[in-house]
């Protein structure tokens, strides 16, 4: 009785183990499990999250929109991390601050020679503990004292057109966090990049090819659109008409090339002048038309004068001649509402204020006189 005893006591104990591994099996299968499913989930929020901001960022029409949003992001997904953003200048040479706003941070391409950074070289993420070989010593957004930092490529078509830094006093983040960090600002260049080529067709398709004035398409809707808002808020608007004195003459003895460096040389003078908010417009041939919002006539008519000066001190270096060859100004001012109230009107009292210019001696600025009345009348039946 004591074996059987014996023997029972151990089976008994045999299937208490049993029952206590079967348990812990149970165990770690429920959080196996758990822990599976609450990778999917937060992969499902990843995803529904990377979602909603691809199609708000493909939806937008405003870059400075796509930034906010993207620094948003970047600075929710990567806990703890200050983002910077740098955007290949127009001349593709340099990389410019663009978050935070420009002028508020120093420009990272400042003496940097961007061919040398690895994010740009390799087309790749880069990111390193401050200290550790892998840190950049040359970085263009400088290297931080202490911390971390990921420097994040902005790929498009193929293309890095821009740099994401995140920087963090303390340690660095995960694979998921900065693949994750990745996409964001994938997304964002895609949309930015799209964002620049529609602006180029825009520009192309109303702008002068030689001096970058608008061209007269773009003049007749803008004029008309300036005019009903002007009258809307009780505003004064003018316009100038600006040709260049003896301009054959000019091609016939200097050349051609010479002819299309005053024409670039004038349009750069007069864009100096204005606001950014006037609009000049090649006009046609060696005529400008110049569109001043929320100006009277007296306030043209300085303007105008300021532009006529400032030419005449331009100096054109021609082959093959000592002395170089200058250029000058006619102008003739119009005003809304005292010379008209549409733009047909306007451009007439312009162009007749320029008639005067040019036959009273050139290197002039004329104001403009109101139409008569049945000529008035004629050109607003005509549009």
């Amino acid at each position: 009785w004591q074996q059987i005893g014996l023997v029972a006591l151990i089976v008994s104990a045999l299937a208490a183990v049993g029952l206590a591994a079967m348990h812990v099996r149970t165990s770690v299968a429920e959080e196996g499990l758990a822990v599976r499913r609450a990778s999917l989930e937060q992969a499902h929020k990843r995803a529904v999250s990377l979602s909603r901001f691809a199609e708000l960022v493909q939806n937008s029409r405003d870059a400075g929109e796509i930034r906010t949003a993207t620094v948003t992001m970047l600075e929710s997904s990567l806990p703890g991390g200050e983002v910077q953003v740098a955007e290949w200048a127009e001349s593709r040479d340099r990389l410019v601050t663009t978050w935070p706003a420009p002028g508020e941070a120093h420009d990272p391409a400042s003496g940097i020679p961007m061919e040398k950074c690895p994010v740009v070289r390799r087309q790749r993420l880069v990111r390193a503990e401050v200290g550790t070989p892998q840190a950049c010593a040359n970085c263009a957004f400088g290297v931080p004292s202490a911390g971390a930092y990921a420097c994040v490529p902005m790929r498009a078509a193929g293309e890095v057109i821009g740099l994401a830094n995140i920087r963090t006093s303390k340690t660095g983040w995960t694979h998921n966090e900065l693949m994750l960090a990745q996409s964001y600002v994938s997304f964002a260049a895609a949309a930015l990049e799209a964002l620049r080529v529609l602006a180029s067709i825009h520009d192309r398709a109303v702008k002068d090819g030689l001096t970058g004035a608008y061209n007269r398409r773009f003049l007749d809707e803008y004029l008309q659109r300036r005019l009903a808002e002007g009258v809307r808020h009780g505003q004064s608007l003018s316009l100038m008409m600006i040709d260049l004195d003896h301009f054959k003459k000019l091609n016939d003895t200097c050349g051609h090339a010479t002819g299309d460096r005053a024409l670039i040389e004038t349009a750069a003078v007069v864009n100096s002048k204005i606001r950014a908010s006037d609009v000049l417009v090649r006009y046609g041939g060696e005529e400008f038309c110049l569109v001043l919002g929320a100006t009277d006539h007296a306030g043209a008519m300085v303007v105008a004068e300021r532009i006529r000066a400032a030419v005449e001190l331009v100096r054109l270096n021609v082959p093959g001649r000592e002395e170089p060859a200058t250029i000058t100004t006619s102008i003739g001012v119009a005003s809304a509402p005292e010379h008209g109230e549409t733009a047909s009107e306007l451009l007439l009292v312009g162009d007749r204020a320029l008639y005067r210019a040019k036959h009273g001696g050139r290197n002039r600025v004329e104001a403009g006189e109101r139409l008569p009345d049945d000529i008035s009348k004629e050109v607003s039946r005509s549009g």
